[in-house]
């Protein structure tokens, strides 16, 4: 127990998760953002469970497929966390939240299927 904790960090991968991270600039940054790739990509990736970032980003959770994923660059302010990333949790305080809007995507249970192997993605349990 750490007293006045308020972020949890959760390991990619090891996990069973993999998380795609969609970035805003900052205040002196333009450019495109993550959010530019995914109102163009959305279309191809399957409904999940999301986190919004106090930077005001986005985590899409999704399970790790059993053909393991790596941390890469998908895009400017887009990249993913698998084996050996991390992401910090929504809890109490942390200023992630989990983004309940109808319009974002989220479903209670989504099927992915990755290299013949169905997995799904439901919060925190298959």
């Amino acid at each position: 127990e750490v007293p006045n904790a308020t972020n949890v960090g959760v390991v990619a991968g090891k996990s069973g998760l993999f998380i795609v991270d969609y970035d805003v600039n900052k205040a002196d940054e333009v450019g495109p953002i993550g959010l530019d790739w995914h109102a163009t990509n959305s279309h191809l990736l399957p409904k999940t469970r999301v986190h919004k970032t106090p930077s005001g980003g986005y985590h899409m959770i999704y399970f790790m497929p059993k053909n393991r994923l790596p941390n890469v660059s998908i895009a400017r302010k887009v990249d993913s966390r698998g084996d050996g990333g991390y992401v910090v949790w929504p809890t109490e305080g942390s200023g992630y939240t989990v983004d309940k809007r109808p319009d974002n995507g989220m479903t209670k249970q989504t099927t992915v299927e990755t290299d013949g192997a169905e997995l799904e993605a439901n919060g925190f349990s298959r």
